[in-house]
This record gives C-alpha cells, structure tokens and sequence, in this order.
C-alpha cells in the first residue's frame, strides 16, 4: 500500500537513508535547516516542506520543496524549487507515477529545478519539466587564480600526478599571464566585507531594488539570506562582498567555497546590484577575484544569470567551459510569469544558483 505524507521531523531519518542509499550526499541538519526552517512556511502554512512516499513502512521516494517568494516587479508570486530528490531504485519501473505523487502543485506560479546532477535532470524531464534556462546556464565561466595548481587538478583527473617543481614554475608563470586579464573598476562605490546580513541595511537594499525592478527576481530579504547563508558566514564556508555608496548597500557577491582532495576553488553563489547596474555588478566579481586570489583558492566559477550581463561575466571570467546540461528546468503555471520568463528574461534578475538550491548544495 502507497502512503504519502509530508515531510516532517519524524521521518527525517527514513529520509537520510534513502537518500543515502540512491549514492546521494545529504544530512538530517541539512534537511531540517534547508527545508524545515524556511522563513516563507512561516509566511504560508499551505506549503509542505517536501513530500515523502511510503509503501508498508519503507520510505521509498522523496522529493524536498522549498517554497519561495519571487517578484515580478513589485507583485509577490510564489515559486517552488526542487530540493533533494531521491527514489529507491527497486522502484524505478514506476518512476512515472511516483514524480507525479510527489510534484502535484501547491498553488505556485512556478516549479523549478537547478541541478548539475544529471540523474535529477532526467527525472525533471519525466515530471514534465521541458522547459530550459538561458544557455548562461549550460556554461561555467572561471578565472583561474593558481594556474599551476588548476592544472594539477586537470592532470589529476586523467590519473597524472604533477611534479611539485613544475606545480611552482606554473604557479609564477600564471601571475605573468593574469596581468593581461586586469580590469579597472567601473562604478563610484566603495568595497567592504561583511560577516552577517544586517537587517536593516538589507531590508533596504531589497525595497530599493523592488522599486527599481521590471522584472523577475527571487525575495532577498535579510532573513531568507541569514537562513541560506549566515551559517556558512560564521564557518567561513560562504563569504559576502558588498558595495556601498555612502552607508547604503546597492549591491552584494556571495561566494561559495568547494574543497577536494586536490585544492579548493570559489563559485558565486549570489550576485545583485540595485537596477541590475552592468557597473557595480562588474566591480563586485573583480572583488570576488581579489578576494579568491588571497585564499589560495585555484579558480573561481560562476553559472547562469540572464544573457544581457554574460559580457560582464566574460570580461572578469574569460575562460568558459560546459556544464554536463542545462543545469535549469521549470514547469510554468502562470501566465504573466510566463510571459516575464519567456518573452522579457532580461529585464529581471533570475536564473542564478539562488534561483534553486545550487546556491547552498
């Protein structure tokens, strides 16, 4: 007998170990902070925090929902993005009828994915989400910070250790090669590095870019931003890069760090100035540069964001290579969102790592 039930505290642990079992990485704090703790339940206790599926007692299928306020213009309209996906692989003849049972929409405007797991693509895809992102989404752009470090992490990856010797002449040959890619800084503002998301300061940077907007943008208050990242600021996992003119935020970077066996590297995890202004948004990525490049950090990447900005992206992140996919997928029930999305997708701010859980996976 199939049972679905939302998920809750009670059955988090039948949850991590399916999870665990389809080879997939998750956590019972993750799951409980990510989806449990959303500040928008609190906005709108119709919306369940994931959908679990049960045949007997075994948990079987689960699909994590994290509902989400976005804003075409000032409108609020309510998104939903796929979180953790996973399915027992003992039922995958059936897989049809179990992505059914678990997307079955709440009221949103809008569901959507933003995955590099090409497993939950196609599972995506069999839910009926044909729908696909701008091509920023199929590309990674980087800038290479240790360049002999980043071709030990290409070497490595073909099974060939690099002599330590040529590691270090690569390293200082890089340098060489990175002063033909300086750029000056374009806007009148000035940089600062926070360590948590003031209310205040932010609460007003978000009503201004409201007020400035003409398009699509996913909710930014301060209280969804220290949910997604203030613990990660204390652990030194996230950092946060403002502008200011004056005391006044008109825009933020978050970067995102990855570590390996063979280094670590940095991804833009967040990335937004007031009217999308091409200026501040360039001088944010060459901080997110400089700071990267103090960290020992050997590249740093970002993915997505709408088309008319890739010539910013492109001119602080020269190098470009695919993704496995489009790393976005969306299922559309709403037609004025429709018509921002598909017809005008430059006018807003959307298709980002935030714009899904990339920004904390």
């Amino acid at each position: 007998m199939i049972d679905t039930q939302f998920f809750s505290e009670e059955c988090i642990d039948d949850v991590v170990a399916l999870v665990h079992k389809c080879g997939l990485s998750t956590s019972s704090e993750y799951l409980r902070t990510h989806l449990l703790l959303n500040p928008s339940l609190s906005v709108s206790d119709r919306f369940p925090a994931g959908i679990v599926i049960y045949e007997e007692d075994k948990c079987i299928a689960f699909q994590g929902l994290v509902f989400r306020r976005l804003f075409f213009k000032e409108k609020a309209v309510w998104g939903c993005e796929g979180s953790v996906l996973a399915i027992d692989k003992a039922y995958s003849y059936a897989v049809g009828e179990l992505i059914e049972n678990i997307m079955k929409p709440y009221g949103e405007s809008i569901y959507y994915g933003n995955t590099c797991i090409p497993q939950t693509v196609r599972l995506l895809k069999v839910a009926g989400m044909r729908s696909l992102g701008p091509r920023s989404c199929e590309v990674i752009s980087f800038f290479v910070l240790r360049w002999g470090d980043f071709l030990r992490v290409l070497l490595k990856k073909q099974g060939v250790e690099m002599p330590s010797l040529v590691r270090a002449t690569a390293n200082i040959v890089g340098y060489v090669l990175n002063a033909g890619f300086y750029q000056r800084l374009r806007s009148k503002t000035k940089a600062e590095k926070r360590t948590h998301f003031d209310a205040e300061d932010f609460d007003q940077f978000w009503r201004d870019y409201l007020h400035g907007s003409d398009g699509v943008a996913t909710s930014r208050t301060s209280a969804e931003l220290k949910w997604l990242f203030e613990e990660g600021l204390l652990s030194g996992r996230f950092v946060l890069l403002v502008r200011k003119i004056e005391e006044h935020i008109v825009g933020y970077v978050v970067l995102k760090q990855h570590r390996a066996e063979t280094g670590f590297r940095w991804m833009v995890a967040d990335w937004i100035a007031l009217n999308n202004d091409s200026d501040v948004l360039h001088d944010l990525l060459l901080d997110a540069r400089r700071f990267a490049a103090i960290t020992g950090a050997f590249c740093l990447e970002i993915t997505g964001f709408p088309m008319r900005i890739q010539p910013t992206v492109r001119s602080c992140f020269p190098f470009v290579r695919k993704a496995l996919g489009n790393t976005f997928a969306y299922k559309l029930f709403d037609d004025l969102l429709r018509e921002a999305l598909l017809e005008t997708p430059d006018k807003g701010w959307f298709w980002g790592p935030m714009d899904g859980d990339r920004c904390v996976n």
